[in-house]
């Protein structure tokens, strides 16, 4: 009896054996399988069972691949560029408000991004690539051009705003991972930086924006360009009374001097006109306001005397005297940083960090 059933169980082998070994996914499985059945009793419901979980795995492996695959293979992002300004917008309980502002020109802290947004579309709708010389900005129009000086190192870059941010307090600019690289500060990641609206070439810039053209926002990296000799109109800075004025470091050039072509803003998307200028001793200073009255500077000042060094320095700004109320000096971003997070628990959310 027992060798009838040990027969009738070689059978069913057999035949289960001559039928799936024509099937290569699973000649070895059943191979394995006959090999065990030598050293214990065999149930041909194992083989079955074998062969449905390697099934399994090998759809499960075809999923993935399929996924893999899908993942890989996503819509092209399509770039529908336009010139923006924008309406004024809140980020981390912080306002902003974009406008075109052809006197602007800031001191602060600059950052920089790359391969995160790489081929994403920037707020003005173009597509970002971290291999061109662009930034984002949270105010100027779209596009834009601004002069970008690194104060630590002197290096001083043309640079095409085509974006919004940076969202971190304290940063003034964030610049695309090409730019910082040419200001030299890509591995450090922050540097003091002056930043200065280009008069001419950002209202050249929103013509041909306004007409639908957009030089400079796709630049193919074996194109060779011939940069041009740029000259700007430099305005004059804000005077400080009780404090060092600065005096003024460039002439004003006449506007038919300044040329401004397709070349030349796509040359400065490109490589930037980047040049060197004498790099400067600075300090890092966080300006928490300027108030018209000295008493409700002194109030202010009496809230966040404990935080840091305080200071007080009246200026003239546009025919006004204001008394501006600063914490520090320090030397340490992180320490700016600091400072200026404290600022904000405090309440004082217009509060930015500024370099001198």
């Amino acid at each position: 009896m027992k060798l009838y059933l040990n027969l009738k169980n070689a059978w069913k082998i057999f035949i289960l054996f001559f039928i799936l070994s024509s099937c290569s996914d699973i000649g070895g499985i059943v191979e394995i399988a006959v090999k065990d059945g030598v050293n214990r009793h065999f149930d041909s419901k194992e083989i079955i069972q074998s062969i449905d979980n390697t099934n399994l795995a090998t759809s499960s492996k075809e999923k993935i691949s399929q996924n893999n695959a899908n993942i890989q293979t996503f819509p092209k992002v399509i770039a529908s560029p336009r010139y923006k300004i924008g309406n004024p917008y809140e980020i981390k309980n912080i306002w902003y408000y974009p406008k075109r502002d052809l006197t602007y020109e800031e001191t602060g802290i600059a950052s920089w991004y790359g391969k995160e947004f790489h081929g994403k579309l920037t707020a003005n709708g173009e597509v970002f690539n971290k291999d061109i010389i662009s930034a984002a900005h949270k105010t100027l129009p779209m596009p834009s051009m601004v002069r970008v000086t690194n104060l630590d190192n002197g290096n001083v870059l043309n640079v095409r705003i085509n974006d919004r941010g940076p969202y971190i307090h304290g940063r003034i600019i964030d610049l695309s991972e090409k730019a910082a690289d040419l200001l030299g500060f890509k591995d450090v990641g922050t540097a003091r930086v002056k930043v200065k609206i280009l008069v001419e070439k950002s209202l050249w810039l929103e013509r041909s924006a306004k007409d639908g053209k957009f030089p400079g926002s796709e630049v193919t990296t074996n194109e060779s360009i011939k940069l041009p000799n740029i000259n700007s109109a430099s305005r004059p800075k804000v005077s400080i009374i009780n404090t060092v004025t600065d005096s003024n470091s460039g002439k004003l050039t006449k506007k038919n001097e300044i040329k401004t072509s397709f070349t030349e803003i796509l040359a400065s998307s490109r490589q930037g006109n980047l040049r060197k200028v004498e790099p400067k001793e600075t300090k890092i200073w966080v300006q928490v306001g300027a108030f018209a009255s000295s008493l409700n500077a002194n109030k202010v000042v009496s809230k966040i005397s404990h935080i840091y060094d305080t200071n007080i320095t009246t200026i003239e700004f546009k025919g006004r005297i204001l008394h501006r109320v600063r914490l520090g000096p320090t030397q340490e971003i992180e320490k700016a940083d600091e400072i200026l997070t404290k600022v904000f628990q405090l309440g004082y959310n217009g509060s930015k960090i500024i370099v001198e």
